[in-house]
């Protein structure tokens, strides 16, 4: 980890797999949590490297692991559980940046949306301790959907966060983003009823 805090990527991938080996020789599943975090993490240095299709590959498999684990019938705790969905929530968001960099808007926009069901699904689990989390990924929802032109469903995402500020005690330069961005979208749609 300190290797990827300090943005050597190449040696943070060498320690990450070296754990991952290690976890793996002692008999720890390919599907524990501590292993695709790890994924998610080499991912991410990929993604530093330029690496953009081993990135993509890597969060891909990231959510697969982290969809069939929710899809099981095991019963689990709320804690093991809201492991999971954070994860799946963590690898979307990740995935969906990557996938709007390479120009694959529609896929990041369908992993947008899972990483705003998994939040959804964080709050549930958690109760307010997870909001903050929701109205993040409610911001990043929006600015993909107004990337894309749908301006009236990234306005109601932008309002749904920020009636959720209060709850998710954000510093204030996160919530300033958000209501900033909430005006732009407001100010593009009041544009372009005016053109028509």
């Amino acid at each position: 980890n300190v290797y990827y805090l300090m943005g050597r990527w190449d040696d943070a991938v060498v320690c990450f797999r070296s754990c991952v080996e290690g976890f793996l020789l002692h008999g720890r599943s390919v599907r524990d949590n501590a292993i695709v975090e790890m994924s998610v993490k080499i991912s991410n240095c990929f993604r530093h490297e330029g690496l953009t299709e081993d990135a993509l590959a890597g969060y891909d498999w990231c959510v697969c692991v982290m969809l069939e684990k929710l899809k099981s019938t095991e019963n689990r705790s709320v804690e093991e559980l809201s492991d999971i969905v954070a994860l799946l929530g963590m690898a979307q968001e990740q995935y969906a940046s990557v996938l709007e960099v390479a120009g694959r808007d529609a896929d990041a926009l369908a992993h947008r949306h899972g990483e705003l069901v998994a939040g959804r699904e964080l709050v549930r689990l958690q109760g307010p301790s997870a909001t903050a989390s929701l109205v993040l990924s409610l911001n990043r929802m929006a600015q993909t959907l107004a990337n894309h032109g749908e301006h009236k469903n990234a306005l109601l995402c932008l309002q749904e966060a920020v009636s959720l500020l209060p709850a998710a005690r954000l510093p204030f330069d996160d919530a300033d983003v958000i209501a900033s961005n909430l005006a732009s979208v407001q100010a593009k749609l009041t544009a372009a009823e005016a053109q028509t």
